[in-house]
């Protein structure tokens, strides 16, 4: 992070409006989160009142102007706001980013490709077609889940399976 990242970040953390954003429960159990917290925080602050702190610090207009813009650029800070019916940008609310915000957005724009093509496909395609790791083991567990066309398996069909791909009741890990 360069010392003008890092200025406007402070800006933001010393002057910027602290939003709460509430978690729900869904969210939480839909998501995964690991927040102890029920709400996000974050620092939100409107194009003005950045480009004055900014200027504070000694540049001028212009090149506080270009310093929101290449901090928005960069992903320093996100527009959360746009004021469309002035012609000023004045209004416009921007929002300090950091590595958690832009996870959650790019977990919100993959949503709808995750949700809808992956988990609605046919279950036999997805569990054959997306492994993690390129190991036999692996492709054998898949195959078995594959053909039983099912999500979840009890220890039972599972054992059975992999004994059907050629793997004996007692082997090993590594064997």
């Amino acid at each position: 992070m360069n010392k003008i990242d890092r200025m406007v970040r402070t800006i933001f953390l010393t002057y910027g409006e602290t939003w709460k954003i509430p978690i729900d429960e869904e969210e939480i159990l839909g998501e995964c989160y690991d927040y102890e917290e029920s709400y996000i925080v974050q620092k939100r602050m409107r194009h003005k009142e950045l480009r004055e702190h900014i200027m504070e610090k000694g540049y001028t207009r212009e090149q506080a102007e270009e310093v929101i813009l290449n901090c928005w650029v960069r992903g320093v800070i996100d527009l959360v706001s746009a004021d469309l019916d002035s012609k000023s940008r004045d209004k416009n609310e921007y929002v300090v980013a950091n590595e958690e915000y832009w996870v959650e957005k790019e977990s919100e724009r993959l949503g709808h490709w995750v949700v809808d093509i992956l988990m609605g496909s046919n279950i036999r395609e997805y569990v054959t077609e997306y492994s993690f790791f390129a190991d036999g083991d692996e492709e054998k567990l898949r195959e078995v889940y594959a053909e039983q066309n099912r999500k979840e398996l009890s220890k039972k069909s599972l054992v059975s399976g992999l004994v059907e791909k050629g793997y004996t009741k007692k082997m090993q890990r590594g064997s």
